[in-house]
């Protein structure tokens, strides 16, 4: 009984360590695979106004850019409003809403929002998820118009 409570503390741990959100990750996927796209951040723009945020975090690589366009609603309880995004990616461009499956938000009255979390990005045309992103939550960097 002991042996297996150990087993399933370290498995829970193992989980929250996965779980956690530290590099910025771009993915395709393909069927049910996703593959490891090398799309780099480049910037996240956006503003808050009042309790509404607007972050526009771009993903970048040569040619290949993912842009998306998230709206959060500051609380309580914090929440994902809508998102869309815009993808060229070897040569072929993609856009649609995005679904978000986890939210981080970090920045009170005084300090400077980050928007961060795991976000889906669907295709508009098949309703198909076509790339997953994964960031860390990443400061806006203010900006008149997103």
């Amino acid at each position: 009984m002991f042996f297996a409570l150990r087993i399933l503390i370290v498995l829970f741990g193992a989980m929250l360590s996965a779980c956690s959100n530290n590099e910025y990750r771009v993915e395709r996927i393909d069927g049910g695979q996703s593959v490891h796209l090398s799309l780099k951040f480049e910037s996240m723009f956006g503003m808050r106004d009042g309790d509404a945020v607007a972050a526009a975090p771009v993903f970048t690589n040569g040619m290949d850019a993912i842009r998306l366009d998230l709206h959060v609603r500051l609380g309580p309880p914090i929440a994902f409003v809508s998102g869309s995004f815009k993808a060229t990616v070897e040569n072929q461009t993609v856009e649609g809403p995005v679904v978000c499956d986890s939210l981080s938000f970090l920045g009170g009255q005084n300090a400077l929002p980050s928007v961060g979390g795991l976000f889906r990005l669907q295709d508009n045309a098949t309703g198909r998820t076509v790339y997953r992103v994964s960031m860390p939550p990443t400061p806006i960097t203010r900006r008149n118009a997103i």
